[in-house]
């Protein structure tokens, strides 16, 4: 059977096999499938496998011109050179978080120096583009222009993100104590990697695309009335992307505390919505190591009564505090007292080690607050004692759902199924800013605590979310995206107030659809798919090669596939793979066996 996969078909031709191209994006309305055509208009097709894939090799002279192609075949599992691509450099330009910082405690001719590079680099690049449209097809063409109208858009917003740092103060403020913070974890991380002390490391710095793209947001994040806030984002660069946006986040959550006065800078800022839960605990310690920082600064920088900054997960069925039943497993001091009595178990919660300075957690790092008798709230602290959140200071991350409805942590991670409680469970609208109360011990409360806590005074509410994050967009889909658009809407309307909230969804695979709303590229992509600004294929890194390996187009990231198959070869590794369903049908072999109908495989 396994020979069966490595017979194939070929054919030869002296004279090479004429070459075709797919006029079918050519012809289509949809602009990612005719920028798809623009950019791979120089690749062709040779030949098209029926149930099957095909393959040739196509090959050049010395002068770098194409020979004919003279063989093709036909291949079960083709294999697919990808170029690796590395973030391009921007002389000129400041990339240093903490150069940054600096330069906005400085003032508007420092933010200048550092920045207005950017934008003028961007656009002499820009003006590059226009000389590669020469003897494009009419409708290429056409596909060209629009393609340097939204380049002509993004250098005209980060254009406008660099002004409002020079004339708006708190702005200003707020983009220095951002880059401070980044600074702070991006030390703290390469510590615990290198195993070094955090002034030991290199200083942290921002790749261009990342910086471009918190540049590119800052209007629509600082401003409530701006246009922007109703445009979505759409992020396609991997890795490192969750940087660009943590730093857009990180913006948004210190500007609102600069902005409100007492409590009413508190409320959730951000909230970053996933769609399977069990992608949320691989990036929750990642996510929280970013509020650690923040926190710190809340006690040194954002005083003077502002709330501090938590980050929240809720991602996981409804956890409450005490069992709401005797068969409740999920409750946090059941869990918790099995997690100390057989620390083997599953933790209660999704970090397995401090996201500060990387120890791991212990059965003694979780407490209950303010005693075990009468809990409200499971706190954790580092064992390490020279870390920042040990003792009485426990780290920024809220994981019981009571508290995250009552305290409304700046940072919420969330995935859709948690927003299918929102019509069942009232406290959920204090995520919109849905509260008018306040209690320095309990919290915040609106129309689900009558009579509790103290009016804000003046018929002041909490503000809605600032920005919105969907990560892993490419997964809602199917009836899955039908429901999650349902909830969109009931979020949108509950934010619904002057200023909606902004809405970033950074993609990892697979092309935008039209019906994912009004989108955006945050940095669009080139007239030639390899001479993008923020990035280019790396001529000295190895390609990728991959059996399996699928891409719809370059306009993705290299890093990411489709769906990708690892097969060492087509030996008895193959059955080895499918040995769980041949274990299912074997209960149907053993007689026609014995009759010599089938040979015995061995796996």
């Amino acid at each position: 059977m396994a020979y069966a996969f490595q017979t194939r078909i070929e054919l030869e031709c002296a004279d090479g096999f004429y070459p075709r191209s797919d006029l079918s994006t050519y012809q289509s309305d949809d602009f990612e499938l005719r920028l798809g055509d623009l950019h791979y208009r120089d690749v062709r097709e040779y030949a098209v496998g029926r149930n099957t894939s095909a393959g040739w090799q196509e090959r050049r002279d010395a002068t770098n011109d194409p020979l004919p192609v003279t063989r093709v075949w036909t291949d079960f599992l083709p294999q697919q050179e990808v170029e690796r691509v590395v973030p391009a450099r921007s002389d000129g330009v400041e990339f240093g978080m903490e150069a940054l910082a600096r330069a906005a405690v400085s003032g508007a001719e420092a933010v200048s120096a550092a920045l207005d590079s950017l934008p003028e680099l961007y656009a002499e690049w820009r003006r590059g583009q226009e000389g590669m449209m020469t003897g494009l097809a009419p409708r290429r063409l056409k596909t060209g222009q629009a393609l340097l109208e939204k380049v002509d858009t993004a250098g005209s917003r980060i254009r406008d993100g660099i002004d409002l740092l020079k004339r708006d103060t708190v702005a200003r403020e707020a983009f220095g104590l951002m880059n401070t913070a980044m600074a702070m974890a991006n030390r703290r991380r390469e510590a615990v990697i290198q195993k070094k002390l955090p002034g030991d490391v290199d200083p942290p710095t921002w790749r261009p695309f990342q910086l471009a793209f918190v540049l590119l947001n800052l209007v629509g994040v600082t401003d409530r009335n701006s246009g922007e806030r109703e445009i979505v984002d759409l992020l396609f660069f991997r890795p490192a992307a969750a940087r660009a946006y943590l730093g857009l986040a990180a913006y948004a959550i210190v500007l609102r505390r600069l902005r409100g006065s007492g409590v009413l800078g508190a409320g959730i800022s951000v909230i970053m919505r996933y769609t399977l839960r069990l992608l949320t605990p691989l990036v929750s310690s990642a996510r929280s190591n970013s509020c650690g920082p923040m926190m710190t600064m809340a006690g040194r920088r954002l005083a003077n009564g502002r709330s501090r900054l938590d980050s929240g997960w809720a991602a996981q069925p409804h956890r409450t505090i005490q069992p709401r039943n005797s068969s409740d497993k999920d409750a946090a001091t059941t869990w918790l007292k099995r997690y100390q009595s057989r620390p083997k178990t599953k933790s209660p919660v999704p970090l397995k080690a401090c996201p500060w300075c990387g120890e791991p957690f212990k059965p003694e790092s979780f407490h209950f607050t303010p005693n075990r008798t009468a809990p409200q709230n499971l706190v954790l602290k580092c064992e390490n004692a020279e870390c920042d959140f040990t003792r009485d200071r426990h780290l920024p991350v809220l994981v019981v759902d009571e508290p995250i409805y009552r305290r409304l942590p700046a940072f919420l991670i969330a995935t859709v199924d948690k927003f299918a409680s929102l019509p069942w469970i009232g406290k959920s609208g204090a995520f919109f800013g849905h509260v008018d109360r306040y209690d320095p011990d309990k919290g915040f409360f609106g129309a689900y605590g009558p009579g509790e806590g103290r009016p804000f005074g003046n018929g002041h509410r909490l503000d809605p979310p600032d920005l919105v994050i969907q990560d892993e967009l490419h997964l809602i889909s199917g009836p899955l995206g039908t429901v999650a658009a349902l909830y969109e809407t009931a979020i949108d309307l509950l934010s619904s107030r002057p200023g909606l909230h902004g809405l970033i969804r950074p993609k990892s695979s697979l092309r935008p659809r039209p019906s994912e709303g009004r989108r955006n590229r945050s940095q669009p992509c080139s007239i030639v798919r390899r001479r993008p600004y923020f990035r280019h294929p790396a001529s000295t890194v190895p390609t990728a090669s991959s059996p399996g390996l699928c891409h719809r187009h370059e306009s993705q990231p290299a890093s990411t596939s489709v769906w990708r198959v690892r097969i060492a070869g087509l030996n008895s590794s193959f059955f080895g793979a499918c040995r769980p369903c041949w274990q299912a049908r074997r209960h149907r072999l053993p007689a026609r066996r014995k009759k010599g109908k089938i040979p015995p495989i061995r796996i």
